[in-house]
């Protein structure tokens, strides 16, 4: 039920077909093109007819008229070279080529210190978020006045109720925890400890203007001294940028968020290892704390049916007894009467 327009807006449309294709009327020609640029298919046309005949038969399209784009040319550092598009990315500069040039050119590219100055603040920020949130849950105190809520009570609580009054009770659970202590500990010593292999000068934070909060901070870090931190992305950056992300099987010669990552990728592990995670509670919880839940369950149903067995026991018993009685009580009646008879 398409019109011929109505079914080319939706192939232009798609972007999975990357192509773009429309008629003209004055002409009355269909025209279609990749919405790529360079030659993307050096052996042939870019655009090749499917054998159903539409292209050709109807709309009338021919392949031989296809003609392919070219590449960017362009000789840098004295090597020729191409690419598909005029932007490009060489060493960590982009390019943009904006027309054709016979004389050679220049470019003189400089470091942006600014911008590694915020990213690394920026990036502090994160740690201390992280540090906060863990340090917290570790030094939360326990409210004893908060018990779980059962069943029944809860059929006489509104819902906003409830949830204040578990998120108390759930409060301290956390507290000294072995997991949470450990991966604090370790990302404190990633700041730390120095970065082998580096400049001497500049292998440790406090080189940087970077300092420790105070203790109950939990480690929070701050720039003490931004223009120490300036000076020296400006002196040296690339020791700057190994000093975070230096990558090495030596732990020493991490770079620090080579570090962290590592450190919080391995407690996200343990974490999951030991309470699980959202996907594994969806799935089969393998988790340790799921295990010792299913171990108090089977212990559960075991002390159940153990209590059904006494239950049913003692009623064998009772109703035993009452019968017992009930035949003594016949035997007294007739004793009585017999020697009343007498």
């Amino acid at each position: 039920n398409d019109t011929l327009n109505s079914l080319f807006n939706r192939m232009s449309a798609n972007k999975d077909l990357g192509i773009a294709i429309f008629y003209d009327a004055s002409q009355d020609k269909v025209s279609i093109s990749t919405n790529r640029t360079g030659d993307n298919n050096p052996d042939g046309a870019e655009i090749i007819f499917g054998s159903d005949g539409f292209f050709t038969k109807v709309l009338k399209l021919d392949e031989s008229g296809e003609t392919g784009g070219k590449d960017a040319a362009f000789i840098l550092n004295g090597l020729s070279t191409t690419r598909k598009s005029n932007d490009f990315t060489i060493n960590g500069t982009t390019f943009s080529l904006k027309g054709k040039l016979n004389v050679e050119t220049t470019i003189n590219v400089t470091h942006d210190g600014s911008a590694t100055f915020e990213a690394i603040k920026s990036f502090i920020d994160k740690y201390n978020e992280i540090v906060d949130k863990v340090d917290t849950k570790v030094k939360e105190e326990r409210d004893r006045n908060y018990l779980p809520l059962t069943d029944e009570q809860k059929k006489e609580m509104k819902e906003n109720d409830i949830k204040l009054w578990e998120e108390k009770a759930r409060s301290g659970n956390l507290r000294s925890d072995p997991l949470l202590r450990n991966v604090l500990d370790r990302m404190r010593s990633a700041w730390s400890a120095p970065v082998r292999g580096l400049d001497p000068k500049l292998d440790q934070m406090a080189e940087y203007g970077i300092e420790t909060g105070s203790y109950f901070e939990g480690g929070k870090l701050y720039i003490k001294d931004e223009q120490k931190l300036k000076k020296a992305i400006e002196e040296n950056p690339d020791a700057v940028i190994k000093f975070f992300t230096k990558t090495s099987d030596n732990y020493s010669e991490k770079g620090v968020a080579q570090r962290l990552y590592d450190t919080i990728t391995t407690a996200m592990n343990n974490i999951t290892k030991e309470a699980g995670s959202d996907s594994s509670i969806k799935l089969y919880d393998q988790s340790n704390l799921a295990e010792r839940i299913r171990d108090i369950d089977k212990r559960i149903s075991a002390k159940e049916t153990r209590l059904t067995q006494l239950e049913t026991r003692y009623w064998k018993q009772f109703t035993a007894m009452e019968q017992a009685i009930q035949r003594s009580n016949m035997q007294s009646a007739w004793l009585a009467q017999q020697f009343g008879g007498w």
